[in-house]
């Protein structure tokens, strides 16, 4: 299964991606919205991504609108600090799958990707 991890902290990306590799999956990590458009565009949707809510440049919003805008069905994460009830909602009206508060235990992103069922 294709993972891409967009999240301007380089800590928690990159420990992320080494427990997913780990885990047994391929992960790609975007350091921005931006960059994980790139990526994105130059190989082709990945089945799951896991989105900060808040980087600089453009955010999970931003990713999330173009992802979906593009017909892409990837299955995706929001990972953000303190989400609203209200921010909770709209992540899920543009496409999210799960929004999960940080911090984050990384068994509880593993628990969601399993419950996919594409691996």
């Amino acid at each position: 299964m294709q993972i891409l991890i967009a999240d301007d902290n380089p800590d928690f990306a990159s420990l992320l991606c080494e427990f997913l590799v780990d885990e047994g999956y391929t992960v790609e990590v975007a350091n921005d919205g931006l960059e994980a458009l790139h990526v994105i565009g130059e190989r082709g949707p990945p089945q799951v991504l896991i989105l900060d809510g808040r980087m600089p440049g453009l955010d999970g919003h931003g990713v999330l609108e173009q992802v979906r805008a593009r017909g892409y069905d990837s299955k995706v994460a929001v990972v953000t600090a303190f989400p609203g009830r209200n921010e909770k909602r709209q992540y899920e009206q543009e496409g999210a799958d799960v929004v999960l508060s940080k911090p984050v235990p990384m068994s509880r992103i593993l628990s969601w990707i399993e419950g996919l069922g594409t691996v």
